[in-house]
């Protein structure tokens, strides 16, 4: 009789840890939920901001015309059409976004009150139907429109009777509204080149990998050198793991190096391909971009290789061969997913924490120049994707669906644009803990680009 009173108190223990457990990562799925709420209320004050752009261009126009007499009338009719009709185009789209909102905070509010109402036993239960539920709010998010317009008048009258004038409006693509914070090379690195990898470590503060090393550099916004560190090896792409110590990639010896606090040699994970990009998607574990040769060969065999850092083994591989032909570059959004670059192919490829395909993109249809060439890529805390691209002087920006949303930099404006802005070339970038991108170039140079 007592010991079965002792076995029944230790499944109910048993039962109270593992509920806590559920309760716990629920509490994490549900944060990550609230982080779509910050990104749809961004997404609605920039609709917002357009709309109150395009007023500001109708008016200008108006008020051009004042002085015609010939077919100001006609002119007038035109631009008040154009304006009902861009209104209630990008209206609809703020309306989507309203009823996003509050789908959303309902279906937070929904599950968060159904996890008080839980008893452990019931949690247990419970715990799937609510993660599959959480984790389904992401489709909530609606398709934001990336076509904008420019109005203006054309041609330039050659007097005030002129009736030669006609009412035109300018395709662009959505571009997200950027402040460049600094551009810096530090005086130690002048004559370097190539940005290879970054990583932001704190607000103000980020490692950097020129040339492959195989010294590294801390360097802040100022464009001060901090600290440098030699690896002794050639470094590919850099991290920190979930201790906020170093991890690099080193091509040459097949293998990645994980450093302690004093920078010295914490592991060595030895791999049987070239380990190129790499994330940690949790504590102990960590995705690897592996190829068979630094520049690709035809033939070459490569994977997604998902390991264990406690004891060094492979957790798993995914990625069909037909998704890549030589993966490079990773990033981890706010909801596990897994997003790769592969500049060779021009795609970028996202994946569920189960290594599941989700979504891939091979840029937009027609708003580059030349052939889409994703080199790096991060993620910030709306689940924005940023992908630097190397061909076009730009960053695309995806939704936290993959979808296109826009560009940051764009080379319509003849490069001159992205030269300013530092990003003519990039190769690299990661994003700060302020929320600051930082994106490395071809030429050395780091830009810091503040977008909310």
């Amino acid at each position: 009789m007592m010991a079965r009173e002792a076995d029944s108190a230790v499944s109910a223990e048993s039962d109270e840890v593992v509920a806590e457990k559920y309760k716990q990562d629920l509490q994490s799925e549900i944060e990550v939920t609230k982080c779509y709420v910050q990104y749809l209320n961004y997404i609605h004050r920039d609709l917002t901001s357009y709309l109150d752009q395009t007023e500001i261009n109708i008016l200008q126009l108006k008020h051009e015309i004042e002085s015609q007499t010939v077919l100001r009338d006609t002119i007038e009719r035109d631009i008040e059409e154009e304006r009902t009709r861009e209104t209630d185009r990008v209206n609809e789209r703020i309306l989507a976004v309203d009823n996003a909102l509050k789908k959303v905070n309902d279906e937070v509010d929904l599950v968060v009150n159904t996890l008080a109402s839980l008893n452990s036993t019931n949690v247990i239960e419970e715990a799937p139907a609510l993660f599959k539920k959480l984790r389904d709010i992401v489709y909530l998010l609606p398709l934001i429109p990336t076509d904008r317009y420019i109005y203006k008048l054309s041609p330039t009258p050659k007097s005030p009777t002129d009736d030669e004038r006609s009412f035109d409006k300018i395709h662009v693509p959505s571009r997200v509204k950027v402040k460049r914070i600094a551009s810096f090379k530090p005086k130690e690195c002048a004559s370097a080149r190539f940005v290879t990898s970054l990583c932001p470590v704190s607000e103000s503060e980020a490692w950097v990998v020129w040339q492959c090393g195989p010294q590294i550099h801390m360097v802040d916004k100022d464009g001060q050198l901090k600290k440098t560190v030699d690896t002794g090896c050639k470094v590919d792409d850099i991290s920190v793991d979930f201790d906020g110590n170093l991890v690099l990639s080193c091509y040459e010896t097949k293998y990645l190096k994980r450093l302690n606090e004093n920078y010295e040699v914490k592991q060595i994970i030895q791999l049987e391909f070239i380990p190129r990009g790499f994330r940690f998607t949790s504590w102990d574990e960590i995705v690897v971009c592996c190829v068979q040769n630094i520049h690709h060969q035809n033939g070459d065999i490569c994977r997604l290789v998902k390991i264990n850092v406690e004891n060094d083994r492979v957790v798993s591989e995914f990625g069909d061969p037909t998704h890549f032909i030589q993966p490079w570059r990773i990033a981890v959004n706010i909801n596990g997913d897994i997003c790769v670059s592969d500049r060779n192919k021009g795609t970028v490829s996202i994946f569920d924490p189960r290594g599941k395909l989700k979504a891939t993109y091979c840029g937009p249809a027609d708003n580059t120049r030349h052939a889409f060439a994703p080199h790096a890529l991060c993620c910030d805390s709306f689940g924005q994707i940023f992908i630097v691209d190397y061909s076009n002087h730009t960053v695309h920006v995806l939704d936290p669906l993959g979808r296109f949303r826009g560009f940051m930099i764009m080379d319509t404006e003849l490069e001159k644009r992205a030269i300013f802005m530092g990003t003519s070339s990039p190769f690299s970038i990661g994003i700060d803990k302020m929320g600051d991108l930082w994106v490395g170039n071809k030429y050395g140079y780091i830009t810091v680009l503040r977008y909310v």
